[in-house]
């Protein structure tokens, strides 16, 4: 079960991709886990 409702999940996907496309940056490759639980709520 996450943390958080899927909603917040969705808003931090935004976030992230409207910061990469302000930079300029197509293309993100999370490798840390805590960085893609934090972006997806997946702690498998």
């Amino acid at each position: 079960m996450s943390a958080f409702e899927t909603a917040e999940y969705r808003e931090r996907v935004q976030r992230v991709n409207a910061n990469m496309e302000a930079a300029g940056i197509d293309t993100l490759v999370v490798l840390s886990q805590a960085h893609m639980s934090y972006l997806t709520g997946y702690e498998g």
